[in-house]
């Protein structure tokens, strides 16, 4: 599902759907019928945004829907208060930063049973052994465990064998 479909089915099922952007001309979720957008300054700090949405009468919440990064961060940090305004999607059981982290839910997913793709997880601060190196396979994607520190620029689609094997010996010489 997409922005756009959840807000959508939020709105039909007639659930406050709050939009909140710095730029509605790049930002989708502004385009929807069924969501209250209000455009925000760009200078806008995290105390007015929150003051904003601890304004909504919490004798009709809605949700708060996170599509960016930045937004589960801030919703993560003051879910304490928001929850009594809004309903929060996510888990009790994780915070939404462990959700958003590809190696916790790679195990969280393995030991639920499910099928993964063939994963290799590598820490940076262990360098790779030369048959570590040698048994990775190709059309491969390269991503950060997690996007906060990278963002999405980050991802790489590598098809060929010898790229592969250079990228992990370049960083593991880089430790």
């Amino acid at each position: 599902l997409t922005a756009l479909g959840i807000i959508r089915c939020l709105g039909e099922a007639g659930v406050d759907t709050l939009g909140i952007s710095f730029d509605p001309y790049t930002d989708l979720s502004t385009y929807s019928k069924y969501a209250k957008v209000t455009t925000l300054p760009w200078n806008w700090g995290e105390y007015e945004l929150l003051d904003l949405l601890t304004s909504h009468p919490s004798s009709s919440k809605g949700v708060i829907f996170c599509a960016t990064d930045s937004s589960v961060i801030f919703v993560d940090q003051h879910k304490d208060i928001l929850k009594n305004h809004w309903y929060i999607l996510g888990s009790s059981k994780f915070s939404a930063l462990d959700l958003m982290d590809k190696g916790k839910m790679l195990l969280l997913a393995e030991q639920a049973g499910f099928k993964v793709p063939q994963s290799v997880l590598i820490d940076p601060r262990v360098p790779l052994e030369e048959d570590e190196i040698n048994s990775l396979q190709t059309p491969c994607i390269l991503k950060p465990v997690t996007s906060l520190q990278f963002g999405k620029d980050a991802f790489r689609i590598i098809d060929k064998q010898s790229d592969l094997v250079s990228m992990a010996r370049m960083e593991s010489q880089r430790l």
